[in-house]
């Protein structure tokens, strides 16, 4: 199985690499596309999307089968995630700076500019990903801890349905929604916190917040990435500073349970994922340079083995591409 790797290039990386990946871990690192900063991805079957810096412009990178197709690049800083809506060949980026969000049309010719939804200076857009359960696309805002949902016309442009406003200075940075049942799980960056909300027609509703860190170690407040486990029965995060992986399981109500806290083996988790089959987790570890690898028990959802360590340069997103 390939895992694709995202990250910064202001050290000794030179753009996505990739790496094979077996029972034993990590193998093979493989400089794939050489670009700069490509801090965050996007990968389903072909199509490759990517953060990418050109100079003093910023914008989203697209590759297909292996292939550089086109970029889209404006001046200013770069984009801080990127998803994409397929049925409607819709793609989004985040732009933390610059407090944008972004939207292409993927065409033939590749991508083109299609709609800018501008916030204030400070807003700090940290997240924009599309639902298909809802046909909605989700919004973190950084900056005024609030949490958006957008629905798309007919001319496949966002228009807003619902404003919700967490904790001042919570930070929201990711959110994962569940499959099936009406809840929205937020990671709150700035206070290392798992706020599960629930969605009551228009409206979201705080049910459960739920520390990232173990009790007594919570000087340090950077969480940085949620993803579920397979079949969504366990929930994890990454916590910068503490540098650590917290489990929570996903209980039959939608509310949460605390499960475990595991050392990332490294510096400053920026990112991680979970093999296709649920079984491996691989952690970047952007200031130390390593991805970690560890394998998961599907009954307990915990962290029960450190598979390997490989040398990886300022990781800070992964990506896995499924076997066809």
């Amino acid at each position: 199985m390939k895992t694709i790797i995202g990250s910064y290039t202001k050290r000794k990386s030179e753009g996505i690499y990739s790496f094979n990946m077996d029972q034993s871990g990590l193998q093979e690192r493989q400089l794939i596309h050489p670009i700069q900063n490509p801090t965050y991805l996007y990968l389903n079957k072909d199509i490759l999307l990517s953060v990418v810096k050109e100079g003093e412009e910023g914008g989203i990178a697209y590759f297909n089968k292996g292939q550089f197709i086109n970029q889209v690049t404006e001046p200013g800083t770069p984009p801080c995630y990127v998803s994409m809506d397929l049925n409607r060949d819709l793609v989004f980026s985040a732009n933390f700076h610059e407090s944008r969000i972004n939207t292409y049309l993927l065409t033939g010719f590749g991508l083109i500019d299609h709609q800018v939804i501008q916030y204030e200076a400070g807003t700090k857009v940290h997240f924009v990903d599309y639902h298909a359960a809802t046909d909605e696309v989700f919004v973190c805002l950084y900056g005024l801890s609030q949490v958006l949902i957008y629905g798309i016309n007919k001319r496949h442009e966002l228009f807003l349905k619902v404003t919700h406003q967490l904790s001042e200075l919570s930070g929201p940075r990711h959110l994962v929604l569940h499959p099936s049942l009406p809840y929205v799980y937020v990671l709150a960056e700035a206070i290392s916190e798992l706020l599960v909300l629930k969605r009551v027609d228009d409206t979201l509703v705080l049910s459960q917040n739920l520390s990232t860190l173990p009790v007594g170690e919570d000087e340090i407040k950077s969480a940085s990435a949620i993803r579920f486990g397979k079949d969504a029965k366990y929930i994890y995060v990454s916590n910068r500073g503490h540098d650590s992986i917290t489990v929570f399981q996903v209980k039959e109500d939608g509310l949460c349970e605390w499960v475990q806290n595991v050392s990332s083996l490294g510096k400053n988790p920026r990112d991680f994922n979970l093999s296709p089959n649920g079984q491996v987790i691989v952690i970047g570890n952007q200031d130390s340079d390593t991805l970690v690898s560890y394998q998961i028990d599907p009954l307990s959802g915990k962290l029960i083995k450190h598979l390997n360590t490989v040398e990886a340069y300022e990781p800070s997103c992964i990506v896995f591409q499924k076997e066809k």
